[in-house]
């Protein structure tokens, strides 16, 4: 009878879940990017609301563009946006049946979906959304850096797998495929290397991993080339940034060429100016991690 009880009780909490999730109403848009004066008459009632970037639009709502300054960027779930301009007014209905971009992949579109993840799921870190510019390769173990990696920071980290039968890790870095430069054992599974003589900017390092296992033998090995950039003295050639984003897309851009200083100095402009983007911070944590600065 105790077991009867307990599951109609676990099936009752079970059903009023399932009718508060569908009652919850989610958004039809979010709101990236505005200028001017922008309110939402909202379905609810109340007073026309101001609208600016990170408020969302649900179904029932009207968007009221004041004149001709008024700019205004939506975004959907599956990373489209809609972008208006001009004095107007525009019912969801409106919205819905509008045609649509998709956003670029890559950064933006990362971007995008981490700020639906953070309304559904406030705190999970992006953990469940894939991360863009990762460093694992296939079935390597190394996890950074990434090969061909360019950077112009004052370090590289080097991070990999634990193996438990290992008994050391024996990194190897040599100039021009002949010279070795760099050559060490650790017990440990990451190493930061500090960039200094004999390495210099504006040349490119191979490096090796190989594991130790018993008796000193090499069981596995990894490799990869590190470019140390000269910010000072590589200007980096402007790239086709979309309309949809600058500042991020700029951000990735400046990483990918090994512009890794300015990158970071970016980010941080980014995430001062709006801290309270979750979705933001956790783009700049992904840089970090990447990167070794954390």
């Amino acid at each position: 009878m105790k077991v009867f009880w307990s599951k109609l009780a676990i099936l009752f909490i079970i059903g009023l879940f399932d009718v508060a999730h569908a009652g919850a109403q989610w958004p039809d848009f979010g709101v990236y990017h505005t200028v001017g004066t922008i309110t939402c008459a909202h379905a609810k009632g109340g007073s026309p609301q101001h609208i600016q970037k990170g408020s969302w639009i649900y179904a029932g709502d009207k968007l009221l563009l004041a004149d001709a300054a008024a700019d205004i960027i939506l975004f959907t779930r599956d990373s489209n946006y809609i972008h208006l301009k001009g004095k107007g007014t525009y019912t969801t209905g409106d919205l819905q049946r509008m045609q649509r971009s998709h956003a670029p992949d890559g950064i933006t579109n990362r971007y995008l979906s981490l700020l639906w993840e953070e309304l559904f799921r406030p705190g999970s870190d992006g953990q469940t959304g894939g991360s863009t510019g990762g460093v694992s390769r296939g079935g390597s173990f190394m996890l950074s850096p990434a090969d061909n990696y360019h950077t112009s920071l004052d370090r590289v980290l080097f991070r990999w797998q634990p193996f438990a039968w290992a008994t050391g890790y024996h990194l190897r870095i040599l100039y021009d495929g002949r010279r070795l430069v760099y050559d060490t054992v650790v017990k440990d599974t990451q190493l930061i290397l500090p960039i200094r003589p004999p390495f210099e900017y504006g040349y490119t390092f191979q490096w090796s991993l190989e594991i130790q296992g018993d008796g000193g033998r090499h069981q596995l090995g990894a490799n990869g080339n590190i470019e140390l950039v000269d910010e000072a003295h590589v200007f980096p050639y402007p790239s086709p940034f979309p309309a949809l984003d600058t500042a991020l897309s700029r951000a990735q851009y400046l990483e990918s060429i090994g512009y890794t200083h300015s990158a970071n100095i970016l980010y941080i402009v980014l995430v001062t100016a709006d801290p309270s983007d979750a979705a933001l911070q956790i783009l700049y944590r992904e840089f970090r991690r990447r990167n070794g600065l954390e």
